[in-house]
Parts: structure tokens; sequence; C-alpha cells
């Protein structure tokens, strides 16, 4: 899309409002302590150990991954346990556990959930069971509920009971300036897929911590949240820029040296990183301390009494 293209649709379409979803996050661990020997095989295969909220989710898995870049088999037989390079295990299901982790093989943490309603489903659980989790964390829906009092946020995700479609997402990007790319767990080198959605749908992303992105992202390509000594104070900017075409261009001089990217599911991702020659050299992490310690879980509570602390200071 051309800039002279962007700016016409920018005038007539519009307005200033938010669009917020909500995803999953892989976090890895490196180096991996083995036991028996797994069959190698060319194409990865994810084999599914529990259902998922009581139902079989390895037909989902294959569908989103059939339109993915990278080719991964899916299954839910275990008798495919020795073959499988990752096996997922969705938290709230599991009940009998894989005697043995084959060698360069991942053990996946499944879980859509924060930590604090899922503590004893871990009591049973090894600390050094898995190596590799795809996980909710977050307490960013504390900051986009101080952010909605000083403008317009339509929220789309699992938070708000609005599920929200290709053609849906389409219609939404048309009518918005900014997307909100807040990251549900903040941890180095971990970036969302939906911060890449806003950048296919050339709406501005804002984002929790500017530090996760500098130096992987386009310089001024995107907004940091704790740039802003309050949601209110970035919210001013927001408004400000919304009203100003010339300035609200500068965040998308990027794509004249940057490809956009295609949208992937998080299964994909992970298929993706399957395919990596080092993506089995894991070892055992601590889960217990991983989870309920771990990647600022409330980095986005602790912006909004940063924010509160600056108002009284002033």
């Amino acid at each position: 899309m051309s800039i002279d293209k962007l700016i016409k649709d920018i005038s007539d379409n519009c307005s200033v409002q938010l669009c917020l979803l909500l995803s999953f996050v892989i976090v890895q661990f490196k180096k991996q302590k083995t036991e028996g020997d797994r069959t190698p095989l060319r194409q990865p295969l994810i084999l599914t150990w529990t259902q998922f909220f009581s139902q079989s989710w390895a037909q989902r898995i294959q569908q989103e991954l059939n339109s993915c870049a990278y080719h991964c088999a899916v299954t839910d037989d275990k008798e495919q346990l020795s073959e499988a390079t990752a096996v997922l295990f969705h938290i709230r299901d599991m009940n009998e556990l894989p005697e043995l982790r084959y060698s360069k093989q991942l053990f996946v943490f499944v879980l859509h959930e924060s930590p604090q309603y899922t503590f004893n489903y871990l009591d049973h659980v090894a600390a050094d069971f898995f190596n590799l989790t795809m996980t909710y964390r977050s307490k960013r829906e504390l900051y986009v509920n101080e952010l909605r009092k000083y403008i317009n946020v339509t929220q789309h995700g699992r938070c708000s009971n609005s599920i929200c479609d290709e053609e849906c997402e389409v219609h939404e990007a048309a009518q918005h300036r900014f997307y909100l790319a807040f990251e549900n767990s903040i941890c180095r080198d971990y970036i969302t897929e939906k911060l890449f959605k806003s950048f296919r749908r050339l709406l501005v992303p804002v984002v929790l911590k500017n530090s996760i992105y500098e130096g992987i992202l386009p310089p001024e390509s995107y907004i940091a949240a704790d740039d802003f000594t309050s949601p209110r104070e970035l919210a001013q900017y927001l408004t400000r820029l919304s009203t100003n075409d010339t300035a609200y261009l500068r965040y998308f001089e990027w794509t004249k040296n940057y490809e956009k990217t295609f949208d992937v599911s998080v299964y994909c991702e992970l298929c993706k990183y399957l395919h990596r020659d080092n993506a089995t050299s894991h070892e055992n992490m601590d889960i217990k301390k991983w989870w309920f310690q771990g990647c600022f879980p409330d980095y986005a509570e602790d912006l909004l009494k940063r924010g509160k602390s600056a108002t009284k200071g002033g």
C-alpha cells in the first residue's frame, strides 16, 4: 500500500480507537537432560498427550497448520510417543503422565489462564517436567481498563467474549489507527504474533515495554506504554497523533525498507520452532519457579502504580 493511499484511507475511515486481541506466548529454555532414544523424523511430530478442556485438539491444531509455511504432523496417539518431537500437555486436563521423556524431545506446558488461577494444577507435576511453555500470563487488562477512561477502546478476544475472525479483523482495521499489542507475558526475546498482525493491517502497534522490542522491530514503528507516565498521558498522545497525519505516517516509514510478514497461528509458530536445528536442545526448567516468579507477570499493573506515584509527586 502506498503512503498516498494510506493517507486517504486514514482520512476517510479511521477514528481514534484501539483494538486488543489476546494470544499465547512461547518461551524456550536451553539444553535438556535426556532419557531414552526418540526415533527421529524428517517432519516434526506434535503429540497432544492430554485433551483440551476434555476435548481432542489434535485435529484443530492440524487444521491451523494447513495454512502454515512449515509442515508438522499432529497426532493424539500415545503409542507414537517415541517418535514425537513435541508433546503437548494442557495443564487443566493432566492426569496420567508419560514415564519418561525421550532424548531431544520437548514436553510443552500449554495454558490459557494466569498463574493465580492455576497453582493447584501443578501440585502433582515435578518442577523439571517441562522444557517449553505456551502460556497466557497478564494483568494487561488493568492497564486497558484505565486507558479506556480517556480514549475509546474496541476489545476483542476471550477476555471480552468477542471473538474476531478474519473478516471482522479486516473491518476493524479499516476503522482504527492503533492496535493494542499488549504482551501477555513480558519476557526477553518474546513477541506475540498479534504484533505482526498489526503490521500486516498497517496499524500502529502499542506495546507495554519498549526494551522488549528495541533492536528487533524497525525503529519508530511502534509506541510503548512505558514511555509515558500514565495511561492518561498515552491516551492524550494517541489522540494528538490521530489528528496529525504527518506525525502519524512517520510510524510507517519502515515500509520503505522492510517487508510485512504474514499471519501465523501459535501452533504454526511452534511448528516453525521445531524445524530449527537446535529446537530440541533444552535443559529442564523449574516450571513452578518460572510460572509463579518469572517474566514480570504484573508489569502492566506496575506501570499503573508508577503513573499514580508520578501524579502524587507532581
